[in-house]
C-alpha cells in the first residue's frame, strides 16, 4: 500500500489515508493457511493454522502524532515491483494519492506521485512514476511471472485507458502492471473475461476518502475498507465484494452507486470537487470509477488444505 502526501492534500485526507491502509493491512495479515490435520483417524480432525499467506506486506504511512505523512519513493515502488514478479505470486497493490498524464511518444500515459510533503505536485517538485516505467520494472525482472494479478489505484485518470503495445512505449495502467496479462475487458464488472487479472482506477477525479459517499456515516474511506474486507477476509470475487461494499452503504449494488455511472454531462459532474491545481479549474467533477478486466476474480484469502 503506498500514498502520496503531497499538496494538494490536507492533514484530514492524510489521517483518513493512514486508517484506511490501517485496517486494509489487518485484513491482509489477518489470512492464514489451514491444514486439516486428523486427531483419530478417521473420526476426529481440526483445522490447524499454519503461516501467514500473504509474507510481504508494505504499509507506506506514518502517524507522526496526527499530521501523518507517507514513506512511498520511486525507488521503493520500483523495487517492490520487482520484488513481487520474482517472489510473491498472486499479488495486488494499492495507492491512493495524485495521479497525472500527458501525451508522449504516440500515445496518452499516466502516472502517480510520490512522497512530499509540503510540496506541490502542480510545480513540479514531486516524484512521480510514468507507466511504461512500471512496464519496465516488471518485464525486466528476472524471473518474471506476470504476480501483479490485482491492482487498485485511487488517483484521478489512471483508470482511462486500458492501454497496449502498440505506440513507441507500452502505455496504460491496466496493460502495464500486468505485462499486458488483462484482459480485453474495459467493464470488468459487468462483463468479466475469465483472465484472472484485474485493475481498478477512475477515469476522471478520484474523491478524497474523507467524502460522503452516501451520507455522513458512509464515507468512501469506509467503502474501500469494506471492499478489501469482504473481497480478502469473506472470499467474495471483486465483482461481489464491489457489490457488498456498495450494499453496506445503502445502495442496491455497485452499478447504482455514483462510482460506477458516469455522469451525464461527462466530464463535469457533481460527484467530487477539485480546488483547482495542476491544470484543471476548480469546479464539481464527476467520479468514475473504471473496472478492467476480470471482475470474477478472487483475491486471496485464507487458504486452506485438506488432506482427505
Amino acid at each position: 500500500m503506498h500514498a502520496c502526501d503531497a499538496n494538494p492534500t490536507n492533514i484530514t485526507e492524510l489521517r483518513y489515508v493512514y486508517w484506511a491502509f490501517n485496517d486494509i493491512y489487518n485484513i491482509f495479515a489477518g489470512r492464514y493457511h489451514y491444514y486439516w490435520v486428523w486427531y483419530w483417524y478417521p473420526y476426529l480432525g481440526g483445522w490447524v493454522r499454519g503461516d501467514p499467506v500473504y509474507g510481504h506486506l508494505t504499509h507506506s504511512m506514518v502517524w507522526n502524532g496526527g499530521d501523518p505523512y507517507s514513506t512511498t519513493t520511486k525507488d521503493n515502488v520500483s523495487d517492490g515491483i520487482k520484488d513481487v514478479e520474482a517472489n510473491h505470486p498472486w499479488s495486488s497493490f494499492l495507492y491512493v494519492g495524485h495521479g497525472g498524464m500527458q501525451y508522449f511518444a504516440g500515445s496518452m500515459h499516466y502516472d502517480f506521485f510520490m512522497n512530499g510533503k509540503g510540496k506541490n505536485v502542480s510545480e513540479g517538485q514531486v516524484p512521480f512514476i510514468w507507466d511504461v516505467e512500471i512496464y519496465i520494472a516488471n518485464v525486466y525482472q528476472t524471473p518474471t511471472w506476470n504476480n501483479h494479478h490485482f491492482v487498485f489505484l485511487w488517483t484521478c485518470f489512471n483508470g482511462r485507458e486500458r492501454g497496449s503495445n502498440e505506440g513507441y512505449f507500452p502505455n496504460g495502467m491496466p496493460y502495464c502492471w500486468t505485462e499486458g496479462q488483462i484482459g480485453p475487458s474495459t467493464d470488468g464488472y459487468a462483463s468479466p473475461d475469465g483472465g484472472n487479472y484485474c485493475f481498478i482506477g477512475f477515469d476522471l477525479a478520484s474523491p478524497r476518502l474523507e467524502e460522503p459517499h452516501n451520507g455522513p456515516n458512509h464515507l468512501y474511506k469506509h467503502w474501500l475498507v469494506f471492499f478489501y474486507y469482504y473481497a480478502v477476509a469473506q472470499s467474495y470475487s471483486v465483482k461481489g465484494a464491489l457489490d457488498r461494499a456498495s450494499q453496506i452503504q445503502g445502495f442496491l449494488s455497485f452499478e447504482t452507486t455514483k462510482l460506477y455511472i458516469k455522469s451525464t454531462n461527462y466530464p463535469y459532474g457533481s460527484d467530487t470537487y477539485w480546488s483547482g491545481a495542476a491544470g484543471h479549474p476548480a469546479g464539481w467533477y464527476d467520479v468514475w470509477m473504471r473496472v478492467y478486466g476480470d471482475g470474477d476474480y478472487h483475491i486471496p484469502g485464507d487458504i486452506y488444505h485438506y488432506s482427505g
